[in-house]
């Protein structure tokens, strides 16, 4: 979540700035493949990796709702007009933001 932030706020979002709470909810999760490129970086620059590429399973997510509560109220403005193209998770697919809204948090000792 730090990261969705920090895109939105097209800077780095320390953990220290905000409390972050979430809600995920998924209609379904499916398998797929996914070809990975191995780079060695020990020579100075860049090179492709003798091993070559590999070909591994990547579970994906469909059908997301996020609910995000985050404490810092000065993120709003960043979240009404992000710095970057939001996206989530590691398959970086691109999201939108239906509706921000101010709620009151109540604590609980345990989740």
């Amino acid at each position: 979540m730090l990261g969705f932030l920090s895109n939105c706020a097209g800077r780095t979002v320390l953990p220290e700035e905000t409390h972050i709470g979430f809600e995920y909810k998924i209609i379904g999760k499916g398998m797929d493949k996914e070809r990975i490129i191995r780079w060695d970086f020990n020579y100075g620059k860049p090179r492709l990796n003798p091993k070559g590429s590999a070909v591994r399973d990547k579970e994906f997510h469909y059908g997301i709702e996020l609910h995000l509560y985050i404490t810092n109220l000065e993120l709003r403005d960043d979240l009404y007009h992000p710095h970057g193209v939001i996206c989530l998770g590691q398959s970086q697919d691109v999201i939108w933001i239906e509706d921000i809204r101010d709620v009151v948090l109540e604590e609980r000792k345990e989740g």
